[in-house]
């Protein structure tokens, strides 16, 4: 990652999927369990080694494609990446290369931000994934309450901390699934639009001093 030339949705994919990992599946649960740590995370030392953890996390995540394990994900994407390929009229093997040219072609081009929104989808898919994770981890510490017995009142919060997770993620997962459908549109207009340009930017454009 090229930290210099740090853009919004490099932010939102990379650096705070991260950090709202280590946020609701690491700190939280650990400031339930021992309060008295919570000076110590935030102290310098830790607060730096977090935020480095955050980000090491992000660029897991999305190397990792954790974004593709939601519901339905391939075959949207299959579907989505087969109107790509009418368009430009291209093989499908090539669709992917297509795509990933058109979005930098969008961005020099136009302001029409189709990377930044799509950074934002995935990071709302990241944080519900993330946030199903730290419902398994409030089940756990309520069921090792439970075990061991001693479960009292104050084992509420890791019960409303899980139902709110709960509530968070699907309203997450609808959220993303309605602005990829529209960044999808978005995005068949622009290839639809610039069908000619996009096809051959492939091609060397050489100075014309040094043409023949």
């Amino acid at each position: 990652m090229d930290f210099k030339n740090l853009n919004i949705a490099d932010f939102a994919r990379y650096i705070l999927s991260g950090i709202n990992f280590i946020l609701f599946a690491i700190i939280l649960p650990i400031i339930y369990l021992q309060p008295d740590t919570i000076k110590d995370l935030l102290a310098g030392n830790s607060f730096l080694s977090l935020s480095v953890l955050g980000i090491v996390i992000g660029y897991l995540l999305d190397i990792l494609k954790v974004y593709q394990l939601t519901p339905r994900f391939k075959s949207n994407r299959q579907k989505f990446m087969k109107k790509v390929s009418e368009i430009l009229d291209v093989p499908n093997e090539e669709v992917s290369s297509y795509f990933s040219l058109t979005t930098k072609l969008s961005n020099r081009f136009g302001n029409y931000d189709l990377e930044r929104r799509r950074s934002e989808w995935v990071l709302a898919l990241h944080t519900a994934i993330t946030l199903i994770l730290a419902i398994v981890v409030w089940c756990s510490i309520i069921a090792y309450e439970v075990w061991f017995k001693v479960f009292s009142t104050r084992s509420i919060i890791p019960i409303v901390a899980g139902v709110i997770s709960l509530l968070l993620s699907i309203r997450l997962f609808n959220i993303a699934d309605g602005e990829r459908k529209k960044l999808n549109q978005d995005f068949l207009i622009f290839l639809q639009k610039n069908k000619k340009e996009i096809v051959n930017s492939w091609k060397l454009k050489l100075p014309k001093g040094d043409a023949q």
